[in-house]
């Protein structure tokens, strides 16, 4: 029985390890001169923590942005797409 038990709780955190990378993933500070390669970074580094979805990329995105960029983009900040909030933004 104790096998059983520990077998699930390796299959339950399977995915939790993934997504504990994702969300330990810290973008470096929007940078604000060169918004292209700034993103092409950000991809980068989606790729290689696996994050997937549009909301995690946007909730990502957004915490990365300085306080002008954010003031820039505080209608989609405040209401952003239900769907694809991040290919929006």
């Amino acid at each position: 029985m104790q096998s059983n038990k520990t077998h699930l709780n390796t299959e339950a955190t399977d995915p939790t390890d993934h997504d504990a990378s994702a969300i330990s993933l810290r973008l470096p500070a929007y940078w604000d001169r060169n918004p292209p390669i700034w993103f092409i970074q950000a991809e980068s580094r989606f790729v290689l923590s696996g994050v997937r979805t549009e909301q995690r990329k946007y909730n990502l995105v957004v915490s990365a942005l300085s306080a002008a960029s954010a003031e820039e983009v505080s209608d989609l900040l405040s209401g952003p797409p239900s769907e694809t909030p991040y290919n929006t933004l």
